[in-house]
């Protein structure tokens, strides 16, 4: 089973480099992204996505990573593969959705 780890910028780089991760851009005053979390709990527990790092930031606590990824919305997720982002969503999405994404 795959952690959902908080992140700060200083992490982004180092955690995002190599292998498959989803990184959740939230804050805790919104009411989709805590709707989202829960969907990201759940698939971290998914063994088809045991690889898969998931990550979280908050775009309160870092602002830079925000601005740097053109944040506007929230939630938006980025998917990573070995440093480049491959897809983005904003808004809630659902499981299957996001597994699609990860695993292209």
């Amino acid at each position: 089973m795959a952690q959902i780890i908080n992140i700060t910028t200083s992490q982004f780089p180092e955690l995002t480099k190599a292998g498959r991760v989803l990184v959740d851009f939230w804050s805790p005053t919104c009411g989709p992204c805590r709707m989202q979390g829960k969907i990201l709990e759940e698939m971290a527990a998914d063994k088809d996505l045991a690889e898969v790092k998931f990550l979280k930031v908050n775009v309160y606590e870092e602002m830079d990573l925000a601005v740097q990824f053109q944040v506007n919305a929230i939630p938006m997720l980025l998917v990573f593969k070995d440093g480049a982002v491959t897809k983005s969503f904003v808004g809630v999405q659902s499981a299957e959705t996001i597994k699609e994404a990860v695993l292209a």
